[in-house]
């Protein structure tokens, strides 16, 4: 701490105590001649033993910046670390008056003109940690991006192929499965289990512990046989329960806005409790409403569409362990005096795995309206178009297997066939007519690879199928693997050029309506 003689007049002197700490705050009285000559004013390139110290202008004031211990005055810092993107100030005045949303996009910390020392001065807290925030957020984005990469290269057709390989080697007569007996109160309480955690208001897909065929709580698979179908499929179950930590992860920006709207929210309420008689009508969605508009910007998207991204990938495992659970139940079926109970207990097995595949591919669904990402949002229609179809698949399936197919139910299900086909094209319509309105009626570049080509493919597989039922003949599904490979395609780093147009989807039905 330093003393300043001022004289005031001609006959006393005043001795003045500036108040800083010199350990901490460079001045003119108590720097070293070299320190006084530093240019302490960027635009002006004024050196500190320039700088006016009885001016009361604040831009005139300095600041020792603590990293590096340079000194720089306020208007020079002010202007490095861009402060009018983040106060609102006054012109006429000069005063800073009030808080600006932050700046979109990525933010570098600011740094020392002279060392690139990071600035952490208190007067620019809310600039440096909004770029530390968006260093928090790439770091999570680039992780979540490998660990989703990796996760794909390990459910890959190559693994698809060795668990078929698996399969086919366990499932035959190596061991004896006695029937299951499971009581209807059993049967009832799993039930219920698998449609409360279906209804379950979630952020995240279906826990790896609903789908586990050992859990007693939702399936009463035949053990032995369910410990050998896990075994042989464990990288899918492993994948499943990586891809759950992905979407479980929140970004940097997620977790600051999530605490700010806590706090808010939570004084809105305090507030209101403290005034009951100017309490308005719905005190905690005025409080809410209230938090929003304080918090100053709308929630984070980012880690939005590496949550969809996990939605996805999670949908792409359950979607492979259903059909590897139908070839499991294909081939143990063939076995001598396969018991019946226990082919019912796979077949309710598979059809929770898709029925969990179409309640996830709607909340998907919802996330990607909510943050506005169309391009995701086409691919999560394709994904409930493919679920769909494979829901219908397996139901028309096993209603041949359990079932006498007389010319009228074959009619009815040709029918139902015919409704479903109806619902996809709508979809694929719904999807078509947003993009051309969001690009002002151009078509989309992206539009006819990535969406309207594999949608094409589905509802090509949905004609065979109602023709097959209304003519009673061999159905041979359309392979969907590499034309529903959007997922994949998706998230690459180049998208593949435009192929050559293909038939629109509205030709799929006639005049008439009949494919």
């Amino acid at each position: 701490m330093h003393l300043e003689l001022r004289p005031s007049d001609l006959s006393s002197s005043v001795w003045i105590v500036c108040g800083e700490d010199c350990s901490i705050q460079t001045c003119t009285v108590c720097a070293s001649e070299d320190v006084r000559q530093n240019v302490v004013d960027v635009v002006m390139q004024r050196t500190l033993a320039e700088l006016d110290v009885n001016s009361s202008i604040i831009d005139e004031l300095t600041i020792t910046l603590p990293a590096c211990r340079h000194v720089f005055t306020v208007e020079t810092l002010d202007g490095i670390c861009e402060l009018q993107e983040y106060y609102r100030r006054d012109e006429a005045s000069g005063r800073w008056v009030g808080l600006e949303a932050p700046p979109p996009g990525f933010k570098q910390p600011p740094a020392c003109p002279t060392c690139r020392a990071a600035i952490t001065s208190p007067r620019y807290g809310r600039v440096f940690k909004r770029a530390d925030l968006d260093i928090l957020e790439n770091n999570v984005a680039s992780h979540m991006s490998q660990s989703l990469g990796s996760l794909r290269r390990k459910i890959n057709a190559d693994s698809k192929v060795a668990a078929h390989q698996k399969i086919q080697s366990d499932a035959p007569e190596s061991f004896r499965s006695a029937g299951v007996n499971v009581s209807k109160k059993e049967i009832k309480s799993q039930q219920g289990a698998q449609a409360r955690i279906l209804r379950s208001t979630r952020a995240t897909p279906v826990g790896l512990h609903a789908i586990d065929p050992l859990n007693k709580t939702f399936h009463s698979l035949p053990p032995d046989e369910a410990k050998t179908w896990k075994k042989a499929l464990m990288e899918f179950f492993t994948a499943y329960r990586e891809a759950m930590t992905i979407a479980s992860t929140r970004s940097a920006h997620s977790h600051a806005w999530e605490a700010s709207f806590a706090y808010l929210f939570l004084r809105e309420m305090d507030s209101i409790a403290a005034n009951p008689a100017r309490a308005p009508r719905n005190p905690q969605e005025y409080a809410m409403r209230a938090a929003r508009l304080k918090v100053g910007q709308p929630p984070p998207r980012a880690d939005k569409r590496f949550l969809v991204e996990a939605f996805w990938t999670t949908l792409t495992i359950r979607l492979t362990l259903a059909e590897l659970a139908g070839e499991w139940l294909d081939a143990v079926s063939t076995r001598a005096r396969y018991p019946a109970a226990n082919k019912r207990i796979w077949a309710t097995y598979i059809s929770f795995l898709l029925r969990s595949c179409a309640a996830d591919a709607q909340l998907a669904l919802q996330i990607t309206r909510a943050s506005e990402s169309h391009r995701q949002e086409a691919t999560t229609v394709l994904l409930i178009m493919r679920v769909d179809l494979e829901q219908f698949r397996f139901n028309t399936k096993m209603t041949r297997q359990n079932a006498k197919m007389t010319p009228e139910l074959m009619n009815k299900m040709a029918d139902s066939t015919l409704e479903k086909l109806r619902e996809a094209l709508e979809r694929v319509r719904g999807i078509s007519s947003r993009a051309a309105r969001r690009s002002n009626g151009a078509s989309a570049d992206w539009l006819q690879p990535e969406f309207v080509q594999p949608a094409d493919a589905i509802l090509e597989d949905w004609k065979s199928l109602e023709r097959s039922l209304r003519m009673d003949t061999f159905y041979q599904p359309v392979s969907l693997d590499e034309l529903t490979q959007v997922v994949k395609a998706f998230t690459s780093s180049e998208f593949s050029k435009p192929l050559p147009a293909a038939r629109g989807s509205d030709a799929i039905l006639n005049r008439n309506g009949v494919v």
